[in-house]
C-alpha cells in the first residue's frame, strides 16, 4: 500500500478542502449555543446557494413545516436550529467533495449512506451515554472518506 501511495502527494493535495463558507459557518455554529448569532448564521448560509437551497428544502419538508411555506433563510435557520444547520452544512460540504468523483461513485447514494451512518452513530452515542454525541455524528459522516482518497489516488 505504501508503494502505491508513493508519488501521489500531488493527487492527495488535490482533494477539495472545506470551502471557506462552510468553515466560517461551522466556526459560528461551534460556539456555545448562547453565543450563536442566528442572523449571522443565515447570512453565512446565504453565501452558498446549494447550502441555502438545502436549508430551505429541509425547513419546508413535512418534518419541519408548520403552516405556510418557508421562504426566508432567517426563518429556515430559526426553524431548523443549530444542530440541524450543522448537519446540513457538513453534509453539503461532503457532497461537494464526493461530486468530484462522480464517474465512479454516485454522490447522492454516498451522501445518503454517510448521513444515515452519522445519524445512527449519534443516536447510539446518546443511548450509551457518550460524552459528545456530535463527535460520533462526525465520525459516522466521515467513516467512508477513504473511498474518496482511493478514487483520487487510483483512478
Amino acid at each position: 500500500m505504501r508503494k502505491a501511495l508513493e508519488g501521489k502527494d500531488e493527487l492527495l493535495a488535490s482533494i477539495p478542502s472545506t470551502p471557506a463558507v462552510l468553515q466560517s459557518l461551522l466556526d459560528e455554529l461551534n460556539q456555545s449555543a448562547d453565543n450563536v448569532n442566528l442572523l449571522r448564521v443565515a447570512e453565512i448560509v446565504g453565501r452558498d446557494e446549494s447550502l441555502a437551497a438545502q436549508c430551505l428544502r429541509m425547513a419546508n419538508s413535512a418534518l419541519y413545516r408548520r403552516g405556510r411555506a418557508m421562504d426566508s433563510l432567517r426563518g429556515a435557520v430559526r426553524t431548523l436550529g443549530i444542530a440541524h444547520i450543522r448537519d446540513i452544512a457538513i453534509s453539503c460540504g461532503l457532497l461537494k467533495v464526493v461530486s468530484a468523483s462522480r464517474k465512479v461513485l454516485d454522490p447522492i447514494i454516498f451522501w445518503q449512506h454517510s448521513l444515515a451512518c452519522a445519524i445512527l452513530a449519534r443516536k447510539l452515542a446518546r443511548s450509551v451515554g457518550f460524552e459528545d454525541p456530535e463527535k460520533a455524528y462526525l465520525a459516522g459522516l466521515m467513516h467512508d472518506i477513504g473511498f474518496i482518497v482511493n478514487l483520487v489516488c487510483f483512478s
